[in-house]
């Protein structure tokens, strides 16, 4: 069995900007000899029932979250380890969504919770602290170390051991530089360091579709400059390959699930 899981992954409800079926996602999984994948939807858990289906079809197991915008537009992944958890990131996504400001938000842009909501709602979660637009990993891209650890050390005193560093190689300049800064923020703090992918899309080939879907989005036209990614790396990897990518970190994700329990995470069917 693989021991790489992929704890970072959008499907198609990821709306206009994930391009793979959940179904697809969780055959891909089980075909590389994964034992389970997590579900990170932006904004949303609109595809969780459906997943964990596609998963138990498969004999995976699902693990359940989401990607949430916060404050100035960082953004954060939230997995739910048990039922309380994902009690407080349904609530967590339902109070964003009815908050009088996303009622009249411009096209394109995403309704927002707050450091502080994700706080009060933290009991049962666990947090990632996410892609290049994750308050953590966009500080390091800045080369702002210092400022970075202040940062995950606020993460940290909310999620304890449940706080783990994501880093990411998309093979993009900068990659290198802010994820040297990022291992040196989790080595400070002690937290884990999880490797993952931002996977918008089961295969390298199903890029195009995701820059159509984003483009869409956007109300852009679809060209070179607009498209939403420099290279079409964003994919649902083997083990194999994301180990090649963070030879340090391999098997980094699998050990965090075991730690804290998040591959019981399973919504009511």
């Amino acid at each position: 069995m693989d021991r790489f899981v992929h704890l970072h992954v959008h499907s198609n409800y990821s709306l206009r900007e994930g391009a793979a079926r959940v179904e697809d996602l969780a055959a891909r999984a089980a075909e590389m000899g994964m034992g389970a994948l997590a579900l990170t939807d932006h904004d949303g858990m609109y595809g969780a029932v459906r997943f964990s289906q596609a998963c138990r079809h498969v004999g995976i197991r699902p693990i359940l979250g989401a990607e949430l915008e916060w404050g100035e537009g960082y953004h954060a992944v939230l997995i739910a380890r048990d039922a309380r958890g994902w009690s407080n990131l349904c609530h967590l996504v339902t109070e964003m969504h009815l908050d009088e400001r996303a009622q009249s938000l411009p096209p394109g842009r995403r309704p927002r919770t707050s450091f502080e909501a994700i706080a009060r709602r933290s009991e049962g979660l666990v947090a990632l602290s996410g892609c290049l637009r994750g308050e953590v990993p966009w500080l390091a891209a800045l080369g702002r170390g210092e400022e970075a650890l202040d940062a995950a050390r606020r993460w940290r005193e909310v999620f304890g051991a449940g706080f783990a560093v994501e880093v990411s190689n998309h093979l993009e300049p900068g990659d290198t530089d802010r994820n040297r800064i990022l291992l040196e923020v989790a080595a400070k703090l002690g937290a884990p360091v999880v490797a993952t992918n931002n996977v918008h899309y089961a295969e390298r080939s199903d890029a195009v579709m995701h820059e159509v879907l984003d483009c869409i989005r956007r109300i852009v036209a679809l060209s070179p400059a607009n498209a939403p990614r420099t290279n079409h790396e964003y994919w649902l990897k083997s083990g194999a390959e994301m180990g090649r990518l963070h030879p340090e970190e391999q098997g980094a994700p699998l050990d965090l699930i075991r730690r804290i329990g998040a591959a019981e995470s399973t919504p009511p069917t």
